[in-house]
């Protein structure tokens, strides 16, 4: 019996220890980067990944992401909206896949363009920053 108690007191404290994470979380985070997105705000972007993230097979790393965002500097997103289609949460990791939205005004002439597509991302849990992009992966619709 006294076996069963310090095993039941010890699972108690290993269970109480571990946050339990939620989708909205996940979609909270998503809302985040689409945010930092929008303001073309390249340090504020690369705050959003984790120290060794990367954008797809373009840039790995924040120092890698924020020179490849700077090729966009003259660009203004109006819009950039994600629609969630799956969220896969396993203890401090969430996969999550869906559609993205965005609508842009490309120099030099101001044009507008439109892309529309579909994006995977990976999700770090990080005690002081909260939820992180390990992986953004993006591909065009066809």
């Amino acid at each position: 019996m006294k076996y069963f108690l310090v095993i039941t007191m010890i699972l108690l404290l290993i269970n109480c220890a571990t946050k339990k994470h939620t989708q909205e979380e996940i979609e909270s985070a998503m809302a985040r980067y689409n945010q930092a997105i929008e303001s073309m705000d390249a340090d504020q972007i690369i705050l959003t990944y984790t120290e060794d993230g990367n954008l797809g097979d373009i840039a790995n790393g924040r120092d890698s992401i924020k020179k490849f965002l700077s090729r966009f500097s003259g660009f203004k997103v109006l819009s950039n909206k994600t629609k969630t289609g799956n969220i896969i949460l396993h203890k401090d990791t969430a996969f999550q896949a869906g559609e993205y939205h965005q609508i842009d005004i490309v120099p030099p002439k101001g044009d507008t363009t439109y892309a529309n597509g579909f994006f995977e991302a990976i999700w770090i849990w990080k005690d002081k920053e909260g939820w992180l992009l390990k992986s953004m992966k993006t591909r065009n619709a066809e």
